[in-house]
């Protein structure tokens, strides 16, 4: 990505929150496979609001944790922001 790509603005009154997950570097999994932290990636959560062509991001949640910490941090997001739609990678 380019940062010239990007532009900051205000919110956009009309269009739809969708949440997009790329999920990575679970706990069970690093213990299981004997992995260090370091060599796992972070989950991503997307919190973008689509208007017609538009794409307006509100914010980009990231970090390790477990599958159920996990999971309730995708579903807290697509619930306080009314997310049409959640999809992962």
């Amino acid at each position: 990505f380019k940062e010239e790509w990007f532009h900051t603005s205000k919110e956009p009154e009309e269009g739809n929150y969708v949440i997009a997950v790329d999920p990575a570097g679970f706990e069970a999994v690093e213990k299981e496979r004997g992995l260090k932290g370091s060599k796992l990636d972070e989950t991503s959560i997307a919190i973008v609001k689509i208007d017609r062509d538009k794409w307006w991001v509100k914010d980009i949640l990231h970090g390790r944790g477990g599958i159920k910490e996990t999971a309730k941090k995708i579903l807290k997001a697509a619930d306080i922001n009314e997310a049409t739609t959640v999809g992962r990678e």
